[in-house]
């Protein structure tokens, strides 16, 4: 009897720690993927006279992409479904009608993250800042 109830204890518990595991991001499913904005503080982006703001998650936990008038670049951190930005750099142009500003507030209020199918959703806390859509990655030239 003993037995057969630490068998059922040690499934059980394999089954609970399998569905745990699954409930975070790996680091596999953002390796080498662009995202395109989508949204912006909840708000659907119109697109600009100039880029599209994009994010690109590179290995070795390097990030990078441009918010619509300047290039950036620096490194993230990933622990289940928390996402943190730091050593970030970017250009300086200023790009007239372009509120690239907007962008890296939200870029750097980051906490989590949720990715469904080919959408990329970032949170600051519960409150979504940043929807982006997968497109084909294009390593940056930097």
């Amino acid at each position: 009897m003993k037995k057969k109830l630490a068998f059922i204890f040690i499934i059980c518990s394999l089954f609970m720690i399998n569905c745990s595991a699954s409930d975070g991001i790996k680091r596999s499913e953002i390796d080498l993927t662009s995202w395109k904005l989508e949204k912006l503080n909840g708000k659907k982006f119109v697109d600009t006279t100039y880029n599209v703001p994009q994010i690109n998650f590179l290995i070795d936990f390097r990030v990078s992409g441009n918010d619509g008038c300047n290039d950036y670049m620096g490194k993230y951190i990933l622990e289940e479904s928390k996402l943190s930005f730091y050593k970030m750099a970017a250009t300086k142009m200023h790009c007239k009608g372009v509120n690239d500003n907007e962008y890296n507030m939200a870029l750097n209020s980051v906490t989590n993250l949720k990715v469904e199918d080919d959408v990329l959703i970032l949170f600051a806390n519960d409150t979504e800042v940043l929807e982006f859509l997968k497109t084909e990655f294009i390593e940056s030239k930097k």
